[in-house]
C-alpha cells in the first residue's frame, strides 16, 4: 500500500465555498470554464474538489495578486 501522507482529501462544496470564501454558481461556473478545478465524481450523485488542486488554485490566486506570474 503507498505512504498515507499521498492520500488524498475530498473537499465537498459546502467546504470548497469555504475555504475560498466564493459561492456556488461562481466555483461551478469555474469549474466549467476551467479558471477553477473541476470536481470528481465520488458517488452517483456527489461531487468533491481534490484539495490539493483547491490549495494549488489559491496558491495561484495568491502569486498573481502580487504580481509573481
Amino acid at each position: 500500500m503507498s505512504d498515507m501522507s499521498e492520500v488524498k482529501k475530498f473537499l465537498r462544496l459546502p467546504v470548497v465555498i469555504e475555504v475560498t470564501g466564493r459561492s456556488r454558481s461562481t466555483i461551478l461556473r469555474g469549474a466549467k470554464d476551467g479558471s477553477f478545478p473541476s470536481p470528481v465524481h465520488i458517488g452517483p450523485r456527489a461531487i468533491a474538489w481534490d484539495s490539493t488542486e483547491v490549495a494549488a488554485w489559491q496558491q495561484k490566486c495568491i502569486a498573481t495578486s502580487k504580481g509573481e506570474n
